[in-house]
């Protein structure tokens, strides 16, 4: 039946619906996850301990970024990437910019400059901002 063409629309429409569907609801087992852990006071106080501990570890590294840019007079202003909460900074860097990190440096972040904090560590940060300086110079 699925063979003759004009019903094949018909086909592909309800497809389209049943997967749509089956994406746009979160499965139980997720809410199941987050009650366990809320739900006991154990669970709770380490997940808080973690949350607190993600959330200085960011600040951390937000800090070590500036400091790294102003030590080495990047060219521009930095001030924002202090002044920015969260898990990614918008850095100001423009596309050809980023394209150079990624081609010459394989630093990768995204093409309107946003970068994600969780990837920089005291261990590549210096690295990150050379880069910048040889790209972007200094002021």
């Amino acid at each position: 039946m699925a063979s003759r063409a004009d019903i094949l629309p018909n086909i592909a429409s309800q497809l389209h619906v049943i997967s749509r569907t089956l994406y746009s609801t979160c499965p139980a087992h997720g809410a199941r996850i987050v009650a366990a852990v809320l739900g006991d006071p154990t669970r709770k106080a380490q997940w808080e301990r973690d949350c607190r501990g993600m959330a200085e570890r960011l600040n951390t590294v937000r800090r070590l970024l500036f400091d790294a840019l102003v030590k080495h007079n990047v060219k521009g202003e930095w001030n924002h990437v202090i002044e920015q909460r969260g898990m990614f900074s918008y850095t100001g860097l423009t596309a050809p910019t980023v394209a150079r990190l990624k081609q010459d440096y394989h630093i990768y972040l995204l093409s309107n400059g946003r970068i994600s904090l969780a990837g920089l560590n005291t261990g590549n940060v210096e690295r990150f901002v050379a880069a910048l300086v040889e790209i972007l110079g200094t002021n």
